[in-house]
């Protein structure tokens, strides 16, 4: 494990191919997300969207019941017993209003660059039906990508305190998000034009929704490799952030959670890219072409089947990610006649996770043809001999007869 030196009291980096852990930082304690959430909700809303068949722009319209809002002192006051997804004055919106409609899309863009709690809200009723069915859902979903510590009572992570998750948790998430193409390139963009519906917050004119994170924007912390990620804060919570970065030949998620400051929060992550992008893969020779030999027996073939590799096989591993490996070797479905370099087979070299690393072909060592078959032979042989035992017999019949005939006389 690397000594790095974070500000952040809660961290880790994750391995977005093998999801393996490359650093790691109090990173099973219980934490609260803040807008880092949002980021869970945009898959869910995804998902839901491609098991269901959905159009990205349906247009949703916008309720009361999206907008209701309150303070944090008086969410205090009663001890958190309102519903939990109230909105606050001063937590981040895009400002839709009551009786608009507004494509999905531009609410997913609104909650994912803005970080607009309205528009959290509005997807998680606009899909779910009420805003607690779709809260619902979303941990169940969470759940099935391994989140095993998470518990969300709310779509935008306004802070509550039974909403909770972990700092590798969120890495999950990130990891999932990373494998969704189109949430990608909304974590990616630098901004959104909306388009008009019916009396959006600029009047007729479509609007421009801008990415908050930093990693994307440009400036000090602007970091090339970057996919983009999600932000979130809270006074409990304080700064965290989820981020994605895609290397030549490596991917990593990175999360900083209840961060000092803003600031502090790029400053770790980058941090941590750096450390990964910093490190030098190793090689490791499997198997000698010379060395390796594999053996088959073809029925009616007139010799074993031997298979060679065409090339010596290495792998080529980061050392924080060495995988464990195991093999398995696949002969192809073969009929005879088999020619030499006839491709005849594979090995599957697996990782710890049973994915598979790469499958190196076997080909054929010489010829195999069809064994030649020594029964028509025998048949033949036994034929003439039978042939052969048939004329001697008469043979030697005649010349008895011949005998018989002479004494007679």
């Amino acid at each position: 494990m690397w000594a790095l030196f974070l500000e952040s009291p809660h961290a880790l980096l994750l391995s977005g191919q093998s999801g393996r852990v490359l650093y790691q930082k109090n990173a099973r304690e219980a934490i609260y997300p803040a807008s880092t959430t949002k980021m869970a909700t945009a898959l869910y809303a995804l998902h839901l969207v491609e098991e269901n068949d959905l159009d990205i722009d349906q247009l949703i319209t916008i309720t009361p019941e999206m907008l209701k809002i309150t303070t944090m002192r008086k969410k205090i006051e009663c001890h958190f017993t309102m519903e939990p997804y109230i909105l606050e004055p001063d937590g981040s919106r895009i400002w839709i209003r009551k009786g608009e409609k507004y494509p999905l899309r531009t609410l997913l863009y609104g909650m994912m660059l803005a970080s607009g709690n309205d528009a959290a809200n509005a997807v998680a009723e606009g899909l779910g039906g009420t805003i607690p069915h779709f809260v619902e859902g979303l941990n169940q979903f969470v759940q099935s990508i391994g989140c095993q510590n998470t518990h969300f009572v709310n779509p935008h992570g306004l802070h509550h305190p039974d909403h909770k998750t972990t700092t590798f948790d969120l890495a999950l998430i990130g990891r999932a998000a990373l494998n969704h193409p189109f949430l990608c390139e909304i974590l990616n963009a630098k901004e959104y034009t909306c388009p008009y519906t019916n009396g959006g917050p600029q009047g007729s004119k479509p609007f421009v929704i801008r990415q908050e994170n930093l990693l994307v924007t440009g400036g000090k912390f602007h970091y090339k490799h970057s996919l983009g990620g999600k932000t979130g804060y809270t006074k409990t919570a304080g700064s965290n952030l989820v981020a994605i970065s895609c290397f030549p030949f490596r991917s990593v998620i990175a999360v900083v959670n209840n961060a000092p400051d803003k600031l502090a929060c790029y400053r770790d992550i980058i941090q941590l890219f750096n450390q990964a992008r910093s490190e030098k893969t190793s090689k490791r020779l499997l198997y000698r072409m010379n060395d390796m030999h594999f053996r088959k027996t073809i029925k009616r073939g007139d010799r074993p089947l031997f298979a060679i590799l065409e090339t010596d096989v290495w792998l080529e591993y980061f050392p924080s990610e060495e995988p464990s490996l195991e093999t398995e070797l696949k002969w192809a479905n073969l009929t005879l006649p088999v020619r030499k370099n006839d491709k005849v087979g594979y090995i599957e070299i697996r990782d710890q996770n049973a994915g598979v690393i790469k499958t190196v072909p076997l080909y054929a060592a010489s010829d195999i043809h069809y064994k030649e078959r020594t029964w028509p032979r025998v048949l033949a042989l036994l034929a003439l001999l039978s042939g052969l035992i048939v004329v001697t017999s008469l043979i030697f019949q005649r010349g008895r007869q011949k005998v018989q005939t002479a004494d007679g006389e």
